[in-house]
């Protein structure tokens, strides 16, 4: 899958447990954070940040939430 929305190096990716979300992290002067449907290779959402970058994902085992570190 080509995740065509990020411009920057991937740093971090995780898929949620049933495999149907995938959650990449992105830093090139502002963090990036987006939400794809694996199947479709569809963006769902998309987070930005400018202060200190995260450096880990994890969904939670029900895949309800996603966290950041």
């Amino acid at each position: 899958m080509t995740l065509s929305a990020h411009t920057a190096r991937v740093w971090g990716a995780v898929f949620s447990p049933d495999g149907r979300l995938l959650a990449s992290l992105t830093y090139k002067n502002r963090q990036r954070i987006g939400l794809w449907d694996v199947a479709t290779g569809r963006q769902l959402r998309a987070w930005g940040e400018d202060k200190d970058p995260f450096a880990c994902l994890a969904f939670l085992p029900d895949g309800t939430s996603l966290l950041t570190a």
